[in-house]
């Protein structure tokens, strides 16, 4: 004979299983040119399942979210770099991102020459709070919780890591998005490479 779970017991189960996110949400990297132009780069397939909506953004180089991705572009688009890519680096081998033409929606006025440049942002995402030069806390719109992503500069590409605690040792997901120009390494290992030998 089976046992029945009683109701005041089964109902707070049922509570805590809808509390908890079913799986990591989207996440994105978006490429700003000048003139507002943009590609948004992600490994997931169903980001752009709704082209009406506008997806949020937060700029490595600011201190908080912006807004806003938005798919299509009505604009005479320049000749981009095609050798920009973002890959979501894994134990059995790299996966390449997606790239999506759009362009970049502020919600006030661009200088001409203020362009911000590259981005990140995640379906769902409300709050953004710059806590260091290279990490970002992420908060979502359904209160669940936090994502921390942390950045860094190689020779040619980004390097990003989503982590659950500000601590973590190690990330839940980790990318790489390759710029296709040289750049000046920032990130701990390649700065600790370059130091002169004394």
């Amino acid at each position: 004979m089976k046992k029945k779970l009683p109701l005041l017991l089964a109902v707070p189960l049922l509570a805590l299983q809808s509390c908890s996110r079913p799986a990591d949400p989207a996440f994105y990297v978006v490429d700003v040119a000048d003139g507002g132009h943009a590609h948004l780069y992600t490994t997931q397939a169903n980001i752009d399942h709704d082209q009406a909506r506008k997806l949020p953004v937060a700029f490595f180089d600011r201190k908080g979210p912006d807004c806003c991705f938005v798919f299509g572009d009505k604009l005479p688009r320049p000749v981009t770099d095609m050798q920009r890519m973002l890959l979501r680096e894994q134990p059995d081998g790299d996966e390449e991102g997606r790239r999506i033409a759009g362009r970049y929606a502020p919600a006030g006025m661009v200088r001409k020459d203020d362009w911000p440049g590259l981005g990140f942002g995640f379906d769902g995402m409300g709050k953004v709070r710059r806590l260091d030069a290279m990490t970002h806390e992420v908060r979502f719109a359904d209160s669940a919780p936090p994502v921390f992503v942390r950045h860094c500069t190689t020779g040619e590409g980004v390097r990003i890591a989503l982590l659950r605690a500000r601590g973590d040792a190690s990330p839940y997901a980790s990318y790489y998005y390759a710029l296709g120009y040289d750049t000046e390494p920032d990130c701990p290992d390649m700065v600790e490479q370059e130091a002169p030998a004394r």
